[in-house]
């Protein structure tokens, strides 16, 4: 027999609530998602132990491992992109600035 109306709710809220840590998990939590997180605890009727236990799988979940870290290579990236910008340097390097710069005739 399939769940009723009250267990798919719940189901939903504790998914909710799952995707929503995932995500703070791989990107990084702010004082602004900390605020969030408290505010959805409260409204998706997530209980201390559900939230750990939530935290304690991602923690052990490789997946979640995996795209922090690529995330986090992402971020080093963008920000040495930044950088380069920020400081006049084609997004090629130097060979490319170099390149750039045509010799005299």
């Amino acid at each position: 027999m399939g769940m009723g109306v009250t267990e798919q709710v719940r189901k939903m809220e504790m998914d909710a609530y799952s995707s929503f840590l995932k995500l703070a998990a791989v990107t990084g939590m702010s004082w602004e998602r900390d605020d969030l997180c408290t505010k959805l605890r409260r409204e998706l009727h997530i209980s201390n132990d559900d939230h750990m236990l939530i935290k304690e799988k991602l923690t052990e979940d490789d997946r979640v491992r995996n795209m922090r870290e690529a995330w986090t290579q992402r971020e080093i990236v963008q920000a040495a992109k930044k950088a380069r910008v920020d400081a006049g340097v084609p997004s090629g390097g130097f060979v490319a600035a170099a390149a750039a710069i045509k010799s005299p005739k």
